[in-house]
This record gives structure tokens, sequence and C-alpha cells, in this order.
């Protein structure tokens, strides 16, 4: 049996566009841009957020037919106090202090023979409530500026699988089946162009996002030598994300529905000892991770977005490593680059979002004590 509990706090400052000072051309979509903006004067308004989470938890841990089932039950229950304010006169605009109901965690573990066992796990979680406008990116004096839309981000997880260990013991694998599913946060999407006082106004409108992710994983580590180790894996993944059904401010319905295969990939790592240990003296490392992508997006109901766009590519990227330790590990420095042989960000998605950074090199240095 074990008991525990969580404290932390946090402190986050944002800025965002929030006005349209400037007319500007309507400009079509245009899928074919690796992002897309309106042109506008911005003027930016700045919020902190201050955050205190609390939670405390229990854990059971059983085993039964001679350790070959483990079962685990956890149930944990969380506390959130949360302040708005701006960020210039530090003014509160609101406090909100919740709780959420107990949550558990529910795990069970066969060993069907000494290397080979089967397990499941279902989950669930909830973050604080959250209060945002409902509109976004409306001009000043507009009474929907004061309409507010609250949701709590809720996740459920749900997991089975089978892992083991194979070539006596040399090599160990997973393989998972999940699905999660997630609501309660917040998306926005455009509403119609209108013009106020000669001024272009790009505004949108708020929802509660509903999503579901599922797929397939799975990995292996081993030693291939004595000097060089291997990880792969991969996964398959499919999701859709859904908003209700919005009136927009001629009063016609919009719908938004979002499917992709975001995490579909594959990824290869080989690390090669020189020392005489694998902690200790020079090694490298080289990975190669390649993604499939495949999305689509449809609209209804707005000026620019009207039917559906399918965007569909595939990715490699390829990471290095060095490094060299001493005193068995103890200590060790190391110098490692991520995405190597791309220098800008990849970017397929649509709005400019991105799968990869650009090509990132990091200096390090580690020491256990």
């Amino acid at each position: 049996l074990l008991f525990g509990a969580d404290y932390s706090d946090s402190s986050t400052q944002s800025f965002r566009p929030v006005t349209n000072s400037a007319p500007a051309p309507l400009i079509p979509w245009n899928p074919d841009l690796a992002t897309y903006s309106f042109p506008m004067d911005v003027t930016k308004l700045g919020t902190r957020t201050l955050g205190v989470n609390k939670s405390v938890y229990a854990q059971l841990t059983a085993n039964f037919l001679n350790d070959r089932i483990l079962a685990s039950v956890a149930q944990r229950k969380n506390y959130f106090d949360l302040e708005t304010q701006t960020v210039d006169t530090k003014t509160v605009t609101s406090v909100t202090k919740n709780d959420t109901p107990l949550f558990g965690t529910y795990s069970l573990l066969f060993k069907a023979t000494p290397t080979f066992s089967l397990y499941a796990t279902k989950a669930k979680y909830q973050e604080p409530a959250r209060t945002a406008n409902l509109y976004r990116d409306l001009p000043a004096g507009d009474p929907r500026l004061l309409e507010m839309i609250t949701v709590q981000p809720t996740t459920d997880m749900t997991e089975f699988g089978l892992k083991g260990t194979f070539l006596d013991d040399k090599f160990a694998f997973t393989v998972a089946r999940y699905k999660t599913d997630n609501t309660g946060s917040t998306g926005y999407t455009l509403l119609p162009t209108v013009i106020v006082d000669g001024i272009i106004v790009h505004a949108s409108v708020g929802y509660e996002n509903v999503s579901a992710t599922e797929g397939w994983e799975f990995e292996v580590f081993g030693k291939l030598s004595e000097r060089l180790t291997l990880m792969a894996g991969g996964g398959i993944q499919d999701g859709n994300a859904t908003g209700p059904d919005q009136p927009d401010a001629a009063g016609e319905t919009r719908v938004l529905t979002f499917n992709n295969d975001p995490g579909d990939a594959l990824f290869a790592r080989l690390k090669y000892t020189f020392g005489p240990s694998p902690e200790e003296g020079l090694a490298l490392v080289a990975g190669i991770k390649t993604y499939f992508k495949g999305w689509t997006y449809s609209y209804g109901s707005t000026p620019y977005f009207t039917g559906s766009q399918s965007y569909s590519s595939t990715e490699s990227v390829v990471d290095m490593g060095l490094s060299y330790g001493l005193e068995e590990g103890k200590y060790r420095i190391g110098l490692d680059v991520t995405n190597a042989f791309h220098p800008d960000a990849s970017v397929h998605t649509f709005g400019g979002q991105s799968t990869e950074s650009g090509r990132l090199v990091f200096l390090t240095f580690d020491a256990n004590f």
C-alpha cells in the first residue's frame, strides 16, 4: 500500500493578437502555402496565469498465483487554484478554485511464461477548469467581448499489450494497443469576415473540442554485440476531432471536423561504444525517424474554408550525437544534433504547424551523485 501527495505552482505569460486595426484586402485561402495569415496591424494584450495544483493519491498492489498475476489499483484527487491577471497592471480578471472527483488507474499484468507477459491499463485524468473568451479578435465595443466559455480538459485512456524478452534475454520488446478520449479543450474557428468602420475584422468563435486517438505501437531494444545496441519501433495512429455546430454571425450553422494520422512513424537508433564499458569512454549515436502523415480538414459555411482539404506527405529526420563518459559513467559530456539535415522546421500541416523543429544542437553534461 502506497500513499502520497503532490504540490506544484506555476506562472505563465501569454501574448496574442487581439484586434485588426487597419483595412486589409480579402485574401482567398491558398492550401499550397506553408503558413497562412491575414495582413494586419496587431495590438498585443498580455495575460499572466498563476496556478497552484495539489493532489493526494493512494495505490494498492497485490500478487497472486506465485507472482504470475500482478494487480494494481490507484486513486487520485486533484485540487486546482487559478488566478488570471493582466501583465501591465496586474489587475485580477478571474479566480477559479475547484477539485476533481476521485480518478482511478487500474492495471493488471499476467506472466504467461517466464519471458512473455500480457498487461492492461485503464486511467482517467482531469485538468483545471479554464475560462476563455468565447469570441476572439472582435473590434472594441462589441458586446460579444464579454461572453465567456468554460471547459475542463479530461483524458480517458485504455491500453493493453504484450511485452517480453527473446534470444536469451538479449532483446526486450513491447507491443501495445491504446485509445485516448479527450474532452474539454478549447478550439477556435473563423467567422465570416465583416467590415466595421472601414476595418476588416477576422473574428473567431470558440467551441469545446472533443477528440479521440487510437492506434498500435511497438518497440524493441537489445544488444547486437558487446559494443553495439539497437532501439527500434514505430506506431500506427488514427485520430479525429469534432467541434459542435456553431451559429455564425449570419445565423448559419457551421461544422468543423478534423481527421488525421499524425502518429504513423518508424524509428531506429544505434549506439556504438569504444570504451572499456558502455558507460565509460567514447560513444557514438545515430538515429532516423520517418513520419507518414495524412491530414483531412473539413470546414463548412465560411468564406475561406468550404469543403475539405487533404495533406499527405512523408518525412525522414536524422539525429546524431557523441559523448564521453568518465569514472564508469559518473560523469558524461555530450554533443547531440537533432534533425541534422534540415536547418528549418518542417511544415506539413494546416496553419504552418511543425512536426519536427529545425536543426538543433545540444551540448550536455551529466553527473551522477
